[in-house]
């Protein structure tokens, strides 16, 4: 059986919808498969330091970013030797370990 015999036989409008049901249905599945595959990868975000230096005595003291922080900004936590406030001079990602396995 010749392909165009078999066109013919269930008609040529009729084929062309086959043809468009086809090629819906592998986006859809295509779709669904990508968002499964989203959902198993977590992303995590990246754990943020905050550096505090005291400007009277030099501390450096590294502690979890809180919303708000900035470099520059004068924190409201003293410093533990001598008591002056402390300033942030620097915020930064802490880089995740790779483990191997």
């Amino acid at each position: 059986m010749e392909p165009s015999s078999f066109v013919n036989q269930i008609g040529g409008e009729s084929f062309i919808y086959v043809l468009i049901l086809v090629f819906v249905a592998f986006i859809v599945m295509n779709f669904v498969d990508s968002i499964r595959k989203g959902r198993r990868l977590r992303i995590e975000p990246p754990h943020a330091q905050t550096e505090l230096v005291c400007p009277s005595c030099n501390l450096k003291e590294v502690r979890s970013y809180r919303e708000g922080d900035f470099i520059g900004k004068v924190s409201d936590e003293n410093c533990k030797s001598c008591d002056h406030t402390l300033s942030m001079k620097g915020i930064y990602a802490e880089p995740k370990k790779i483990s191997s396995r």
